[in-house]
């Protein structure tokens, strides 16, 4: 990438809102959970879906540095199987302010920078102001 190419911004608000697909596709966002709360919790899950994403990326003196990742929004419909081995849909459509950024981390694996995934620890609750999310850019994939 040529550095011609990237453009400043006055502030991350400016920043374009990228989104991408949640799924199970090669491209898609692959989507994780963890300590589900009940009923959900022990149950097989598919997931499908987008997140609405923006980065900042920083020059410094070493180089550029994606300081400054957010979810402006994440909406995803569930699978799952109930007591009785029925199929239940379930969907959460989580605004960005529903999301505790101070439990977002990032990890940036290769270029270029795609969303790859999503770890969300629920943290035994349907509230996503509880949850704990990894994010993933770039792949080894």
């Amino acid at each position: 990438m040529n550095i011609k190419n990237f453009k400043l911004f006055e502030s991350f608000q400016d920043l374009p809102v990228f989104e991408s697909q949640i799924g199970s596709e090669e491209q898609d966002v692959y989507l994780t959970t963890h300590n589900e709360p009940y009923p959900i919790k022990n149950s097989f899950m598919t997931y499908s879906g987008k997140v609405l994403w923006k980065l900042a990326i920083v020059p410094k003196k070493w180089g550029y540095s994606a300081d400054e990742f957010e979810i402006t929004g994440l909406s995803f419909t569930y699978d799952y199987e109930g007591e009785n081995e029925e199929v239940i849909e379930g969907e959460f459509d989580i605004p960005g302010t529903k999301i505790s950024h101070e439990y977002v981390k990032t990890e940036i694996k290769s270029l270029p920078l795609f969303l790859d995934s999503l770890e969300i620890d629920m943290r035994h609750s349907m509230d996503p102001e509880d949850w704990k999310i990894e994010v993933t850019l770039g792949s080894d994939r």
